[in-house]
């Protein structure tokens, strides 16, 4: 089931930045996912419920590589330039069509 979960996970961001949140259906998240609506249903409640996870994981992993950073002994300038890297490549996985609005 884990692996079912990671899989639906991935392929629901990837049509959540292509297509934007408001506009994917759990019928296109079950078909990209090569897996039925019930089995969809059965591993996540809802298309919210996939979108906090996957954020979720964008977040930690962020968290994660800022701790690495600081692990360093880079100059400080060099750690703030290697800092504003990392949040601009988490705000680049994240598309504005991922707006709930």
């Amino acid at each position: 089931m884990n692996d079912l979960r990671e899989k639906i996970i991935s392929e629901a961001g990837k049509l959540f930045y292509t297509y934007g949140f408001k506009r994917v259906s759990m019928d296109e998240i079950a078909s990209k996912s090569k897996i039925s609506k019930k089995t969809l249903y059965t591993a996540f409640g809802s298309k919210n419920e996939i979108m906090k996870i996957f954020l979720e994981r964008k977040v930690d992993q962020f968290a994660d590589d800022v701790d690495a950073l600081f692990d360093t002994s880079l100059p400080v300038e060099d750690t703030f330039r290697e800092y504003i890297g990392l949040f601009k490549r988490l705000s680049f996985s994240i598309s504005t069509r991922w707006s709930v609005t």
